[in-house]
């Protein structure tokens, strides 16, 4: 009877990737970086292009009835700037 054979060599090594596993592993790495990427400097432009910002100042000068002098009065608003009433024309205009 023949001695029995070493299976050991036959056993498949999980712990270390294969080289094409870890080329794909790199590849796919870099293109979800560069997509993530991309998506924040669209959303980043996006937003800074979406609401402009209106900013009113308005300064008062003057004494009041006590005589101290007024301050002065500061308003930062966002938002857009929409017409009350709308003017249609009719005819050639003068």
């Amino acid at each position: 009877m023949a001695a029995p054979a070493d299976l050991s060599e036959l056993r498949i090594n999980r712990d270390v990737p294969t080289p094409p596993a870890r080329a794909a592993l790199k590849r796919n790495l870099v293109l979800f970086s560069a997509a993530l990427a991309s998506i924040v400097a669209a959303v980043v432009v996006i937003r800074a292009r979406a609401v402009p910002t209106v900013q009113v100042l308005t300064v008062s000068a003057g004494t009041g009835s006590n005589g101290s002098s007024t301050g002065t009065t500061s308003v930062t608003a966002n938002g857009y700037v929409v017409a009350r009433t709308n003017v249609v024309m009719v005819g050639p205009a003068a």
